[in-house]
């Protein structure tokens, strides 16, 4: 209602019923898409309102391999070190939410900081730092 030139597409598996009933033209409900890089490739923003969820989430971690900034919720930024206005805009409640995608939307320079954070966000679970950590078990092992 604040900004009518937002587009919102819905990407996934079983799009919440609510959804169907959406009659405004700027919501697409696209369900299952196979491949999603165009989509992540066109798109500002990635929202991700999880209410439930433990860990790494993935549809969180493959946005920021796009470089593309994540607004999500506490629930979808535990595990995932994320940080509001830093790494990611974080809200609960659907106003917050709103705001932080107004927020993301309207500044290019709030943008780029989290775009650009995108690939130091990730690398506490790459496969570098994977193999670092492993290796460093192995030499702790054969030491005692």
């Amino acid at each position: 209602k604040k900004d009518p030139e937002i587009e919102v597409f819905i990407i996934g598996n079983n799009p919440p019923e609510e959804t169907q009933q959406f009659t405004d033209k700027r919501f697409h409900i696209l369900g299952y898409v196979e491949d999603v890089s165009p989509w992540f490739n066109m798109v500002k923003m990635s929202v991700a309102p999880l209410r439930y969820g433990a860990g790494v989430k993935g549809k969180i971690g493959q946005s920021l391999e796009y470089q593309l900034p994540v607004v999500t919720t506490d629930i979808g930024a535990e595990g995932m070190l994320l940080k509001h206005e830093e790494t990611a805009m974080i809200g609960n409640t659907k106003e917050e939410l709103a705001e932080a995608i107004l927020k993301l939307y309207n500044d290019e320079n709030l943008w780029n900081i989290l775009s650009s954070n995108s690939k130091e966000t990730l690398q506490p679970f790459s496969i570098e730092k994977l193999e670092s950590e492993l290796l460093q078990l192995f030499k702790n092992k054969s030491n005692e």
